[in-house]
């Protein structure tokens, strides 16, 4: 499993967090599913992606986030939403 899990379909504020999956498997650091989505200013460690998500796109602001593994979004890399101002944002290092 994840190191955290957060399932509501009410909103989700993750601000100035630091998750990580121990290991060198696949496993998410964070799994989420929300009805609306502020993740911001994480230290997300750990998994390929290091988090993904499960909430509608103009319910979610992903900002300012530090991951291993990147981010998906409904089964798509944040990058994959250039509409959205903070699609690239969120560096992988």
């Amino acid at each position: 499993d994840p190191a955290v899990v957060v399932t509501t379909g009410g909103d989700v504020v993750m601000n100035a967090n630091r998750c990580e999956q121990p290991g060198t498997g696949a496993q998410h650091a964070v799994r989420m599913a929300a009805g609306v989505a502020l993740v911001q200013g994480n230290r997300l460690r750990g998994g390929r992606p290091s988090m993904t998500m499960a909430v509608d796109i103009d319910s979610v602001v992903v900002l300012g986030n530090v991951t291993s593994g990147g981010i998906q979004i409904n089964g798509t890399p944040v990058e994959g939403y250039p509409d959205k101002p903070w699609s690239s944002l969120n560096p992988v290092a």
